[in-house]
C-alpha cells in the first residue's frame, strides 16, 4: 500500500512544473498526458472573431499575459465563476500587459450579447456564430469541458491549463507577469 501510494506521488508529480500546481490536474490519466504536452509550449496560433466581428488573432497578442476563459451562458458553472473573473479584471487592471478573453461556446449572438450586458462583463468576447464546440479555438486547444481557464504568457506559452481556484489563477499570473 505504502509502495503504491509514492508511485503515485512520483508519478503524479513528475514532469509538473512550478506554473501548475499538483490540485490542478484531474486524476484521469489521458487528460493529463494530453495536457502535460501543452504545458510551456507555444500557443496554438487561433484565428476568430470578436463579439462585434472584428478579426482577432492569438499571435498578434504577444507581449500581453493572457487569462483565456472558455465558457457559455447555459453552463451554471461557467456563470458561477464570472464573479472570480470580475476580480482577477479589477486586481489587474492596473497592469496594461494583462488581459482577459472569453471564447464563448455560444451558437446565439444575441443571448450572448444580451448575457454580457445583464451581468455587465467588459472583457472581449471571441465568438464563431454557430460554431459552439466546433469553433478552431476550442479544438485547437483541446478543450472536453467548461469553463476552462487557460494562462498564456508574454511569450505566448500555455503556462496554465483548465484552472480554476482563484488563488492558483493569480499566483500563474503574477508568475507570468514578472
Amino acid at each position: 500500500m505504502l509502495y503504491s501510494i509514492i508511485l503515485l506521488a512520483i508519478g503524479f508529480t513528475a514532469g509538473f512544473n512550478s506554473f501548475v500546481p499538483y490540485e490542478n490536474w484531474k486524476w484521469n490519466r489521458s487528460y493529463q498526458l494530453r495536457y502535460k504536452r501543452l504545458i510551456n509550449q507555444i500557443a496554438p496560433d487561433v484565428s476568430t472573431t470578436t463579439i462585434t466581428g472584428e478579426k482577432w488573432h492569438l499571435n498578434d497578442q504577444k507581449g500581453k499575459v493572457l487569462l483565456i476563459d472558455f465558457w457559455a451562458t447555459w453552463c451554471e458553472p461557467c456563470v458561477d465563476s464570472i464573479p472570480k473573473l470580475k476580480a482577477i479584471q479589477e486586481k489587474y487592471a492596473h497592469h496594461p500587459d494583462f488581459e482577459i478573453i472569453g471564447v464563448s461556446l455560444d451558437e446565439s449572438r444575441e443571448d450572448l450579447e444580451s448575457f454580457l450586458q445583464d451581468v455587465s462583463i467588459s472583457w472581449l468576447q471571441l465568438f464563431d456564430e454557430e460554431a459552439g464546440w466546433d469553433c478552431d479555438f476550442v479544438s485547437k486547444f483541446e478543450i472536453t469541458g467548461i469553463p476552462s481557464i487557460w494562462i498564456i504568457d508574454r511569450d505566448n506559452r500555455i503556462v496554465g491549463i483548465d484552472l480554476h481556484r482563484e488563488e492558483e489563477i493569480v499566483r500563474i499570473i503574477d508568475l507570468a507577469l514578472e
